[in-house]
This record gives C-alpha cells, sequence and structure tokens, in this order.
C-alpha cells in the first residue's frame, strides 16, 4: 500500500471539508439567480400547459377524445407542486448561503468517504483474487 495514495486521498478530504471556507459566495448566489429565472420560466410554461388543456378538455365536449386531457392536466399540476418545491429550496439557499454551502460540503465528504471505501473494497478484492 502506497502512502503516496493515503495521502493524496486525505488531501482530497481535507479539500472537501474546508470548501465552505474557499467557495465564492457571490458566485453561487448568482448560479442561484439564474436557476430562479429558469424555473421562473417553467412554471409559466406548465401554467400555459394546464390552461391549454382546460380549454382543450371544454372545446371537445361530447367527443370521445376528451378525457385525453386529464393526462396533460395531470402532468402540468405535477410539475407545478414539484417546481415551486424547487423555487422555496432556491429562495431559502439564497437567503441562507451559508447553510446551504455547508450542507453541499457535507454531502461532497460523504459521497468522497463513500467513494474511497468503495474504490478500497475493490482494491481489496483484486489483491486476493491474485493471490
Amino acid at each position: 500500500m502506497s502512502y503516496g495514495i493515503i495521502r493524496k486521498e486525505w488531501a482530497l478530504v481535507a479539500i472537501v471539508a474546508l470548501a465552505p471556507n474557499l467557495a465564492f459566495a457571490q458566485s453561487v448566489l448568482r448560479t442561484l439567480g439564474y436557476l430562479d429565472i429558469f424555473i421562473g420560466l417553467f412554471l409559466a410554461v406548465s401554467i400555459v400547459m394546464f390552461v391549454g388543456a382546460f380549454i382543450v378538455y371544454f372545446v371537445r365536449y361530447g367527443t370521445m377524445h376528451r378525457e385525453e386531457m386529464f393526462k396533460y392536466m395531470q402532468w402540468s399540476i405535477s410539475i407545478l407542486f414539484v417546481l415551486s418545491v424547487l423555487l422555496a429550496l432556491i429562495r431559502f439557499f439564497q437567503r441562507h448561503t451559508s447553510a446551504m454551502l455547508y450542507f453541499l460540503s457535507v454531502a461532497a465528504f460523504i459521497l468522497l468517504t463513500i467513494l474511497i471505501i468503495y474504490i478500497s473494497a475493490k482494491k481489496g478484492e483484486k489483491k486476493k483474487e491474485k493471490k
């Protein structure tokens, strides 16, 4: 086992642990602002989709194809709900940037730890197969 690899892994862990201190918060807020605009546009499209399906539902009164519009209305309501939750999360993260950066660094640390354990386990299996 090489000590150089272990040092590199611990260096990555240290970088992830210090990520909130090294992050440039203004660029994070700018990115969240762009996501806010993007989700707002999709909310508008979802509302237009619902209104369009609702209008077509009433226009097709007395026809067999009227029930097809329920599928579009259900999808647009689902999209509205998901996007409104995402919009609320983005607004929360815009107001509480340090909490978001802490959450992201903890998530990255956990993912990196899982990755290191997985790679170590695979290396151990390969060494056992060689013997």
